[in-house]
């Protein structure tokens, strides 16, 4: 690699001066399309991720956590709904800032995890030594918290041992 180019970790050049200005754009359409619903009253399934599932009867952060863990799906998905109502309680305003800065939570996070785990995963391959060993512990780390947000990501021992397969072949 000559000296005058630059990569990240993940193999991406930087920025270019030209995508700021897109990136603000998107960020202004985001806040355009969901500005009018963030105060908006609880709707469909928001009730039950908090009501039904047990965390407007906790007192203590302890409880909490304790009651969070005692989901054996969705564990750190939970979390997230949790510490929001731990931090904000039943206002659902806080709920729709933190769904927008996620992109809407339960979805994301899993696909957020399970396309990191896949990616050091695939960096692991392509490194020797310790660092290849450190992506493949991000991988399992990165794994077991898209595990325990989504259970659809249980996909990804699959893609992983397929990509393995093809590029072995």
């Amino acid at each position: 690699m000559s000296a005058s180019r630059s990569t990240s970790v993940f193999g991406l050049n930087g920025w270019k001066r030209g995508r700021w200005p897109l990136l603000l754009l998107m960020a202004v359409v985001v806040a355009a399309i969901y500005g009018n619903g963030l105060h908006a009253p609880f709707a469909f399934d928001d009730h039950y991720s908090l009501s039904d599932l047990g965390f407007v009867e906790t007192k203590t952060l302890s409880e909490l956590l304790a009651l969070v863990w005692s989901y054996w799906a969705r564990r750190i998905g939970y979390l997230t709904f949790a510490l929001n109502y731990y931090l904000a309680g039943q206002d659902p305003f806080s709920y729709r800032i933190v769904n927008v800065l996620i992109i809407q939570r339960l979805s994301s996070l899993s696909a957020l995890f399970f396309l990191l785990a896949f990616q050091c995963y695939v960096l692991g391959r392509q490194r020797s030594g310790l660092i290849r060993w450190g992506f493949f512990g991000a991988t399992a780390v990165s794994a077991m918290l898209a595990f325990g947000v989504k259970q659809n990501t249980v996909m990804l021992p699959l893609l992983v041992f397929l990509y393995a397969w093809v590029s072995i072949t």
